[in-house]
């Protein structure tokens, strides 16, 4: 089974729900998905901050002053149901993180790890610019999303 995209937006109780009915009626299944970790969150529920660093200074300075002057432009003209709405929506859009598979192995004795890796591993980086081949080994090296491959 694949499940891509899909379990960082449930509650943890509803995806331990969802492995012990994949355990019940598919034993020795196997399941693939991806999550972000934490560390997706390192800046008040972004990564902004953890992408700056992929940047040198002076273009990650040029960078935060354009983000910064577009945010007070916004802040000073939008309204604050509007701001409240953004915020919340950044917050809580993404609902569970996983850093080591070997946590869900503790819901459910029948779990087992097959492999766990960065997203982009098997991504050749030939084909990609610049800019997105430091984003790639960034995320792989950061470890900000994932590939899961367990049993159950």
């Amino acid at each position: 089974m694949i499940a891509g995209g899909v379990l960082q937006y449930l509650e943890e109780s509803e995806i331990r729900q969802f492995f012990s009915m994949l355990a019940d009626n598919f034993p020795d299944g196997e399941i693939v998905f991806d999550a972000p970790s934490k560390p997706l969150f390192t800046l008040s529920g972004s990564n902004l901050g953890a992408l700056f660093d992929m940047f040198p200074q002076g273009q990650r300075d040029a960078i935060l002053a354009a983000l910064v002057d577009a945010m007070k432009d916004w802040l000073e003209k939008a309204p604050q149901e509007q701001k409240d709405t953004v915020y919340d929506t950044i917050t809580t859009l993404i609902k569970w993180t996983l850093e080591d598979a070997n946590e869900i192995t503790k819901w459910d004795d029948r779990i087992t790890v097959i492999d766990q890796f960065p997203l982009f591993r098997n991504i050749s980086r030939d084909s990609v610019s610049a800019d997105m081949r430091q984003f790639v080994d960034y995320s792989d090296k950061s470890r900000i999303f994932n590939i899961f491959h367990l049993r159950v």
